[in-house]
């Protein structure tokens, strides 16, 4: 019982963690579009955010 506990609070931590960076790379494309960043490939490439979804911030952040 204890062994399924361990895996949920692992895998609970995991997807914790993926969150926060997730949010991290978000907040710095952010930054990078409001400081004037234009280039989406750079900001993903700085991010590791897919080109996509940073067009998408920069539309948002446009609009």
């Amino acid at each position: 019982m204890c062994k399924i506990i361990d895996d949920i609070v692992q895998r609970k931590r995991k997807e914790a963690e993926k969150n926060a960076i997730k949010k991290a790379s978000i907040e710095t494309a952010c930054r990078m579009i409001d400081d004037g960043e234009t280039n989406a490939e750079k900001i993903a490439r700085y991010t590791s955010l897919p080109v996509a979804e940073v067009e998408a911030l920069m539309a948002e952040h446009s609009a």
